[in-house]
Protein backbone atom coordinates (compact mmCIF):
# COMPACT_ATOMS: atom_id res chain seq x y z
CA UNK A 1 0.00 0.00 0.00
CA UNK A 2 2.87 2.39 0.74
CA UNK A 3 3.93 2.06 -2.89
CA UNK A 4 0.94 4.25 -3.80
CA UNK A 5 2.46 7.27 -2.03
CA UNK A 6 4.87 8.08 -4.87
CA UNK A 7 2.55 7.14 -7.74
CA UNK A 8 1.68 10.21 -9.82
CA UNK A 9 -1.01 8.31 -11.69
CA UNK A 10 -3.03 7.73 -8.52
CA UNK A 11 -5.47 10.52 -7.64
CA UNK A 12 -7.46 8.83 -4.92
CA UNK A 13 -7.52 5.66 -2.85
CA UNK A 14 -10.93 4.12 -2.18
CA UNK A 15 -11.14 1.90 0.88
CA UNK A 16 -14.15 -0.40 0.91
CA UNK A 17 -14.57 -1.40 4.53
CA UNK A 18 -16.02 -4.79 5.33
CA UNK A 19 -15.47 -7.07 8.32
CA UNK A 20 -11.72 -6.46 8.29
CA UNK A 21 -10.74 -8.23 11.52
CA UNK A 22 -7.72 -5.97 12.04
CA UNK A 23 -6.12 -5.99 15.46
CA UNK A 24 -5.13 -2.70 17.18
CA UNK A 25 -1.52 -2.82 15.92
CA UNK A 26 -2.57 -3.70 12.36
CA UNK A 27 -5.18 -0.95 12.35
CA UNK A 28 -2.65 1.62 13.57
CA UNK A 29 -0.20 0.59 10.86
CA UNK A 30 -2.93 0.84 8.23
CA UNK A 31 -3.93 4.28 9.52
CA UNK A 32 -0.33 5.52 9.30
CA UNK A 33 -0.05 4.41 5.67
CA UNK A 34 -3.33 6.12 4.79
CA UNK A 35 -2.09 9.34 6.42
CA UNK A 36 1.07 9.12 4.29
CA UNK A 37 -1.12 8.78 1.21
CA UNK A 38 -3.16 11.82 2.25
CA UNK A 39 0.00 13.83 2.86
CA UNK A 40 1.09 13.04 -0.69
CA UNK A 41 -1.90 15.12 -1.86
CA UNK A 42 -4.03 12.14 -2.79
CA UNK A 43 -7.60 11.74 -1.64
CA UNK A 44 -8.64 8.90 0.65
CA UNK A 45 -12.30 7.90 0.39
CA UNK A 46 -14.03 5.33 2.59
CA UNK A 47 -17.07 3.37 1.49
CA UNK A 48 -19.05 0.79 3.48
CA UNK A 49 -22.49 -0.73 3.71
CA UNK A 50 -22.19 -0.30 7.48
CA UNK A 51 -19.60 1.13 9.87
CA UNK A 52 -19.84 -1.22 12.82
CA UNK A 53 -17.85 -0.36 15.94
CA UNK A 54 -16.14 2.78 17.14
CA UNK A 55 -12.69 1.48 16.17
CA UNK A 56 -13.87 0.83 12.60
CA UNK A 57 -15.38 4.29 12.46
CA UNK A 58 -12.17 5.83 13.81
CA UNK A 59 -10.33 4.26 10.89
CA UNK A 60 -12.88 5.63 8.42
CA UNK A 61 -12.68 9.10 9.95
CA UNK A 62 -9.19 9.44 8.46
CA UNK A 63 -10.75 9.68 5.01
CA UNK A 64 -11.35 12.92 3.16
CA UNK A 65 -14.83 11.52 2.65
CA UNK A 66 -16.90 8.88 4.41
CA UNK A 67 -19.55 7.37 2.15
CA UNK A 68 -22.30 5.09 3.44
CA UNK A 69 -24.63 2.89 1.48
CA UNK A 70 -28.28 4.06 1.69
CA UNK A 71 -30.05 1.99 4.29
CA UNK A 72 -26.76 1.34 6.05
CA UNK A 73 -25.82 2.44 9.54
CA UNK A 74 -23.06 3.79 11.75
CA UNK A 75 -22.80 1.97 15.06
CA UNK A 76 -20.41 3.52 17.58
CA UNK A 77 -20.95 2.15 21.06
CA UNK A 78 -18.27 2.52 23.66
CA UNK A 79 -15.57 -0.04 24.41
CA UNK A 80 -16.30 -2.84 26.85
CA UNK A 81 -14.53 -5.77 28.45
CA UNK A 82 -16.02 -9.05 29.64
CA UNK A 83 -14.58 -11.52 32.12
CA UNK A 84 -15.49 -15.14 32.85
CA UNK A 85 -15.39 -16.77 36.29
CA UNK A 86 -15.68 -20.52 36.81
CA UNK A 87 -15.26 -20.94 40.58
CA UNK A 88 -18.91 -21.83 41.00
CA UNK A 89 -18.73 -24.44 38.27
CA UNK A 90 -15.62 -25.98 39.82
CA UNK A 91 -17.34 -26.21 43.20
CA UNK A 92 -20.24 -28.11 41.65
CA UNK A 93 -17.71 -30.58 40.30
CA UNK A 94 -15.99 -30.89 43.66
CA UNK A 95 -12.80 -29.23 42.46
CA UNK A 96 -10.66 -26.78 44.40
CA UNK A 97 -7.80 -24.56 43.30
CA UNK A 98 -4.55 -23.80 45.07
CA UNK A 99 -3.12 -20.60 43.63
CA UNK A 100 -0.39 -18.28 44.85
CA UNK A 101 -0.52 -14.70 43.58
CA UNK A 102 1.71 -11.86 44.70
CA UNK A 103 0.38 -8.35 44.20
CA UNK A 104 -2.95 -6.54 44.34
CA UNK A 105 -3.46 -6.45 40.58
CA UNK A 106 -2.50 -10.04 39.74
CA UNK A 107 -5.95 -10.95 38.48
CA UNK A 108 -5.29 -13.95 36.23
CA UNK A 109 -6.15 -16.28 39.12
CA UNK A 110 -9.62 -14.74 39.47
CA UNK A 111 -10.89 -16.87 36.62
CA UNK A 112 -10.64 -19.85 38.96
CA UNK A 113 -10.85 -18.28 42.40
CA UNK A 114 -13.78 -15.83 42.17
CA UNK A 115 -17.36 -15.61 40.99
CA UNK A 116 -17.16 -11.89 40.16
CA UNK A 117 -14.64 -9.17 39.37
CA UNK A 118 -12.48 -7.81 42.16
CA UNK A 119 -12.26 -4.06 42.80
CA UNK A 120 -8.56 -4.08 41.81
CA UNK A 121 -9.23 -5.82 38.53
CA UNK A 122 -12.17 -3.51 37.82
CA UNK A 123 -9.89 -0.53 38.43
CA UNK A 124 -7.12 -1.70 36.11
CA UNK A 125 -9.56 -2.84 33.41
CA UNK A 126 -11.28 0.55 33.45
CA UNK A 127 -7.91 2.27 33.15
CA UNK A 128 -6.94 0.04 30.24
CA UNK A 129 -10.22 0.76 28.43
CA UNK A 130 -9.89 4.51 29.06
CA UNK A 131 -6.42 4.46 27.51
CA UNK A 132 -8.00 3.10 24.33
CA UNK A 133 -11.33 4.91 24.37
CA UNK A 134 -10.37 8.55 24.91
CA UNK A 135 -7.61 8.67 22.25
CA UNK A 136 -10.15 7.14 19.84
CA UNK A 137 -12.62 9.92 20.65
CA UNK A 138 -9.88 12.52 20.20
CA UNK A 139 -8.88 11.08 16.82
CA UNK A 140 -12.46 11.02 15.55
CA UNK A 141 -13.08 14.56 16.74
CA UNK A 142 -9.89 15.81 15.10
CA UNK A 143 -10.52 14.00 11.83
CA UNK A 144 -14.13 15.21 11.59
CA UNK A 145 -13.40 18.76 12.80
CA UNK A 146 -15.42 18.34 15.97
CA UNK A 147 -14.74 18.52 19.68
CA UNK A 148 -14.40 15.40 21.82
CA UNK A 149 -17.48 16.25 23.89
CA UNK A 150 -19.69 16.18 20.77
CA UNK A 151 -18.52 12.71 19.77
CA UNK A 152 -18.71 11.41 23.33
CA UNK A 153 -22.29 12.62 23.63
CA UNK A 154 -23.27 10.80 20.44
CA UNK A 155 -21.67 7.61 21.76
CA UNK A 156 -23.25 7.86 25.20
CA UNK A 157 -26.71 9.09 24.25
CA UNK A 158 -27.41 7.31 20.93
CA UNK A 159 -24.73 4.95 19.60
CA UNK A 160 -26.75 3.79 16.56
CA UNK A 161 -27.37 6.00 13.53
CA UNK A 162 -29.19 5.16 10.31
CA UNK A 163 -27.87 6.68 7.11
CA UNK A 164 -30.05 9.80 7.33
CA UNK A 165 -29.14 10.54 10.94
CA UNK A 166 -25.46 9.81 10.33
CA UNK A 167 -25.42 12.35 7.50
CA UNK A 168 -27.38 15.03 9.35
CA UNK A 169 -25.09 14.70 12.38
CA UNK A 170 -21.94 14.89 10.28
CA UNK A 171 -20.70 11.38 10.92
CA UNK A 172 -20.63 10.69 7.19
CA UNK A 173 -20.42 12.96 4.16
CA UNK A 174 -22.88 11.39 1.75
CA UNK A 175 -24.78 8.23 0.86
CA UNK A 176 -24.70 6.24 -2.36
CA UNK A 177 -24.45 2.73 -3.70
CA UNK A 178 -21.15 1.27 -4.85
CA UNK A 179 -22.19 1.33 -8.52
CA UNK A 180 -22.72 5.10 -8.24
CA UNK A 181 -19.22 5.73 -6.92
CA UNK A 182 -17.48 5.86 -10.30
CA UNK A 183 -19.61 8.72 -11.65
CA UNK A 184 -19.47 10.57 -8.34
CA UNK A 185 -15.66 10.53 -8.13
CA UNK A 186 -15.28 11.53 -11.76
CA UNK A 187 -17.49 14.57 -11.23
CA UNK A 188 -15.82 15.59 -7.98
CA UNK A 189 -12.13 14.84 -8.59
CA UNK A 190 -11.84 14.73 -12.35
CA UNK A 191 -11.90 11.90 -14.86
CA UNK A 192 -10.38 8.73 -13.51
CA UNK A 193 -10.79 4.98 -13.70
CA UNK A 194 -11.36 2.78 -10.67
CA UNK A 195 -8.97 -0.17 -10.69
CA UNK A 196 -8.36 -2.93 -8.15
CA UNK A 197 -5.41 -2.68 -5.82
CA UNK A 198 -3.99 -5.96 -7.17
CA UNK A 199 -3.91 -4.54 -10.70
CA UNK A 200 -2.13 -1.39 -9.54
CA UNK A 201 0.75 -3.11 -7.76
CA UNK A 202 0.88 -6.10 -10.12
CA UNK A 203 0.78 -8.43 -7.17
CA UNK A 204 -1.72 -10.90 -5.84
CA UNK A 205 -3.08 -10.51 -2.35
CA UNK A 206 -2.60 -13.69 -0.36
CA UNK A 207 -5.82 -15.69 -0.43
CA UNK A 208 -7.26 -17.15 2.74
CA UNK A 209 -6.86 -20.62 1.27
CA UNK A 210 -3.08 -20.42 1.64
CA UNK A 211 -3.25 -22.11 5.01
CA UNK A 212 -5.41 -25.03 3.91
CA UNK A 213 -2.69 -27.65 3.65
CA UNK A 214 -2.56 -31.29 4.56
CA UNK A 215 -2.56 -31.82 8.34
CA UNK A 216 0.85 -32.02 9.92
CA UNK A 217 2.06 -32.84 13.41
CA UNK A 218 4.64 -30.54 14.96
CA UNK A 219 6.88 -31.95 17.65
CA UNK A 220 7.95 -29.35 20.21
CA UNK A 221 10.71 -30.45 22.61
Amino acid sequence: LKSLVDRDDIKAVIVELKDHGLGPAQREEFENVLLEIKNSEKKVVFFADNYNGILTYELASIGDEIILSPGGSVVIPGIASRSVYVKGSLEKLGLETDIVAIGKYKSAKELLSRTDMSDADREQTAKYLDDIYYPVLDNIAKNRNRVREDIEELVNEIGYFNSDDAKSLGLIDTTMYWFELDDYLNKKYGKMAIVDFEDIVNDKIVNETWGKRKPRIALVI
